[in-house]
This record gives C-alpha cells, sequence and structure tokens, in this order.
C-alpha cells in the first residue's frame, strides 16, 4: 500500500464520521431535509480520489528523481528552466525540498477526476492502458469502468458548481443514502485497484 493510499484511506475515515452523523440525525430529527449532508459526502468522495491521484503522481515523480537522481526523466512534467538550474546547483536534500514543491504546485493547477484527466495523469508516471487494467477479473468493460467513473464524477459537477438544481423544474435534484454509498465504494475499488497497479509498476 502507498503512502498516498493511506492518506486516501484517513480521508474516507474522516467523510465515514459525516456519515454517522446524517444516519444519526436522520433518527432523530425525521422532519428535516438532510440531502445536503448527502451532497457533502458524495463531493468529499470525489475529493478524495483527486487528492490520491495528485499524490500518486507527485510522489511517483519524486521517486524517479530519487533513483536517477538528476532531473532527466521529468520532461513529461513542465519544470521551469530556473528551477531546473537551481536543481542542479543545489544539494541532495535541498533538491528534493525543491522538487516536491515545484511539483505540488505545478500539478495543483489540474482537477484529476474526469476519466481523461486520470488516463493523462497516470500516464506521466507510465501507468498505461489504464480503464483495459482495472476492468481485469470483472464482468465490466474498459469502456463501463470509466463510464461509471464519468457518471460520479458529472453528479459532483451537479452538485459542487449547479447546486444539484434541475433548471427545467428549478428544484433540487433527488439524492439518497444508497447513492452515496454507491459512490464510496466505487471510488474505494477504483483507488485499491489503482494503487496495486501503481506497486507493481
Amino acid at each position: 500500500m502507498t503512502d498516498a493510499k493511506k492518506r486516501f484511506d484517513k480521508n474516507i475515515d474522516s467523510i465515514l464520521v459525516l456519515s454517522s452523523i446524517y444516519d444519526y440525525l436522520k433518527q432523530q430529527v425525521t422532519a428535516f431535509d438532510l440531502s445536503e449532508v448527502l451532497r457533502a459526502e458524495y463531493v468529499l468522495i470525489v475529493s478524495s480520489l483527486d487528492f490520491y491521484i495528485h499524490e500518486i503522481v507527485r510522489n511517483g515523480l519524486l521517486k524517479k528523481f530519487d533513483e536517477q537522481n538528476n532531473v532527466i526523466g521529468l520532461d513529461k512534467v513542465a519544470i521551469p528552466l530556473n528551477i531546473v538550474k537551481v536543481l542542479l546547483n543545489t544539494d541532495e536534500v535541498e533538491r528534493k525540498i525543491i522538487l516536491n514543491e515545484t511539483i505540488k504546485k505545478i500539478l495543483s493547477k489540474d482537477s484529476y477526476q474526469a476519466p481523461q484527466a486520470i488516463e493523462q495523469a497516470l500516464g506521466i508516471i507510465n501507468i498505461k492502458k489504464i480503464w483495459t487494467e482495472l476492468s481485469k477479473n470483472t464482468i465490466e468493460s474498459a469502456a463501463d469502468v470509466r463510464d461509471k467513473l464519468s457518471l460520479i464524477i458529472n453528479e459532483r459537477n451537479k452538485i459542487a458548481h449547479e447546486s444539484h438544481i434541475n433548471f427545467l423544474t428549478g428544484e433540487k435534484e433527488g439524492i439518497d443514502k444508497q447513492t452515496v454509498t454507491d459512490c464510496l465504494n466505487y471510488i474505494k475499488w477504483f483507488v485499491d485497484k489503482v494503487d496495486y497497479l501503481v506497486e507493481k509498476n
């Protein structure tokens, strides 16, 4: 298990606290609409995936740097030339610190949630044909795996960017506990599979 996966698991544990709060309030305050709690949980689950992918890519690039002990091989990330110059003229400890902060800053400009973005991000650390790899030993096709994630991300975007409002009716879209549970289970499965590929790579 990678360090990124351990951090992902901690994030999920904190989200499950929110789930427990929802369950408690559902029993105690039956007349109150708690759907916003479910929406918050849904968005946080997807954010945990985004964080995991950022960490996997950053750690993968740092590992490559450690193995080669130079900046060669980091050509898939646009490190500014002034930073490269600094990296080539500092000691090992300082190089790692500078490179870590530089990569983190570069990656922070991108969101790794949508299938295409995740595929591109994992390609940076040489994990190829991700959807085919994830579909192995399952009854789903590569397209099924990709499309299921895409549906989850689309739903997250409706919540985060459109307040989950149906623009035809002007009312909020419905959401229930099972929808959130299905999202959680899929994202956990997805990260488990990716983490296995990262460890094997």
